[in-house]
């Protein structure tokens, strides 16, 4: 098979790949939602059913950008810098997978807001990339407008939160030992996306000079 060939195929498969991942996170959301609907009498209820819907809007957002959005104009080469990007895009759903546990009012309401913000800023940033929109290391267009204009990666935040608020419904440590291998590996997928935007969009730097990464004054 020829490169260019062998590149569109392989284009289309990740597409195809994500897309269907995200439909299935979906379809399991579904029987989820009907039950947090049941529960949403109480200010708790009512929160969790926010997060799940901001969930569920998230990952056909998702599944609609994967299977539109253009080939990149570049990407960063590699095996590293792709199983970083996907351990930081997929290790938090091992989280299910661990004991749950039963935590006081204090931290079940924590742990509500926590995913309830988290997943409401992921679907907000993610309608702001649009088309742009990439799991691995790519670059197709500079996004600096909505909540881009504050912060670099608020997507990456916004998926951090929303983890750390689900750990918090599991046994610990071993939740958030997940969720910190999690941000090890978010934190090198800022740290490749923005040497290849850094190459392929001269003005990056200085949209880089005036924001700060996920943090405003602190990184």
């Amino acid at each position: 098979m020829k490169p260019a060939a062998a590149a569109k195929a392989g284009d289309a498969l990740a597409r195809c790949g994500l897309a269907l991942w995200f439909f299935f996170v979906a379809v399991v959301l579904v029987p989820q939602l009907r039950a947090a609907s049941a529960s949403a009498a109480s200010p708790a209820g009512l929160l969790g059913l926010f997060a799940k819907l901001a969930l569920f809007g998230f990952c056909l957002t998702v599944v609609a950008l994967a299977l539109t959005r253009p080939r990149p104009l570049a990407k960063l080469a590699g095996l590293r810098p792709r199983l970083e990007a996907a351990l930081g895009a997929f290790l938090v759903y091992a989280l299910p997978f661990l004991p749950p546990a039963r935590r006081g009012p204090a931290l079940e309401a924590a742990s509500g807001a926590l995913v309830a913000c988290g997943t409401a800023l992921a679907l907000v940033s993610m309608l702001t990339l649009g088309r742009s929109f990439s799991v691995m290391a790519e670059a197709r267009a500079l996004v600096t407008s909505g909540p881009f204009r504050l912060i670099r990666h608020p997507l990456y935040l916004a998926e951090g939160l929303a983890a750390l608020g689900a750990a918090i419904q599991f046994v610990w440590p071993a939740s958030l030992a997940l969720v910190a291998a999690q941000l090890a590996f978010q934190i090198r997928r800022i740290f490749n996306e923005e040497t290849l935007l850094r190459r392929i969009f001269p003005e990056y730097a200085a949209y880089a000079a005036r924001t700060a990464r996920l943090v405003p004054g602190l990184w």
